[in-house]
């Protein structure tokens, strides 16, 4: 019985892992306000959400250990390339770790990566509602949610980067 409970319990991580139903809280956020929040990159610059007032902000929420996630990086890197400049910040919040330090500042450095990254951010995730990652949220000036994408779409990183691009150009004013 306990052999069946634990594939069932690993059956059921799976199935959260894979499509929009893996943040469902998240999803639901479309439309509202995100949550009060601080965060420190790994360069020491902190953001908040007073001072990201006035600006569209990507948050990609991500682990060392997810393929998606790094994978969806290459399109963050992309649109922080294009639109950093027009008033889009980039900020990819690190979490479930597991307590290991220096991995996401490791990550940036080996990849060459322009956009900002924290570490140690899965008590914001538990507060935004992710439970899965990759989770990626567009906010835009006035600090409400516009976009949520759970995982990577069947077009795989291109097809990411256009979605969030037809979202972005909009609250950038173009």
């Amino acid at each position: 019985m306990k052999r069946f409970a634990l594939l069932a319990t690993a059956a059921g991580l799976a199935a959260l892992s894979f499509g929009q139903e893996a943040n469902p809280k998240l999803v639901k956020s479309i439309g509202k306000p995100i949550s009060q929040f601080s965060i420190v990159t790994t360069t020491g610059q902190k953001f908040s959400t007073a001072n990201l007032k006035g600006k569209v902000v990507l948050l990609d929420f991500w682990a060392t250990w997810c393929g998606p996630c790094k994978v969806a990086s290459h399109s963050m890197e992309k649109l922080h390339q294009n639109y950093g400049a027009k008033g889009l910040t980039v900020i990819a919040p690190d979490m479930n770790e597991f307590g290991v330090k220096g991995v996401a500042a490791k990550y940036k450095k080996q990849q060459g990566y322009t956009f900002h990254f924290t570490e140690d951010n899965s008590k914001l995730a538990g507060q935004l509602g992710i439970v899965s990652v990759p989770a990626i949220i567009l906010v835009d000036k006035k600090g409400i949610i516009r976009g949520v994408w759970s995982n990577l779409p069947t077009g795989g990183p291109e097809q990411l980067y256009s979605q969030i691009e037809a979202k972005l150009k909009p609250l950038l004013g173009g």
